[in-house]
């Protein structure tokens, strides 16, 4: 059984996925000169990469983050239910 929150933050990858800016509204440095758009997934790895968030650290969170939930899960039914 996946929980709310799972849904939720895939939905809000899919979400970053699907919605594209124009360049006209963006700054310089984010531009694709290529196609004249920007996908939202690629703005925020920008911004990650620039305020010092690596893609290690964000596995490294969603791994803490599934620790917690499956030792929640132990200590409240006696087992764990993976996520998939």
């Amino acid at each position: 059984m996946r929980l709310i929150t799972n849904h939720l933050r895939d939905l809000e990858q899919a979400t970053l996925e699907c919605l594209e800016v124009p360049n006209e509204i963006l700054p310089e440095k984010f531009h694709n000169n290529k196609t004249g758009y920007v996908g939202l997934d690629k703005i925020d790895k920008v911004c990650n990469n620039r305020d010092g968030i690596s893609d290690y650290e964000k596995k490294k969170a969603e791994k803490a983050r599934r620790v917690e939930l499956y030792r929640n899960q132990v200590e409240n039914n006696g087992e764990i239910c993976y996520e998939l």
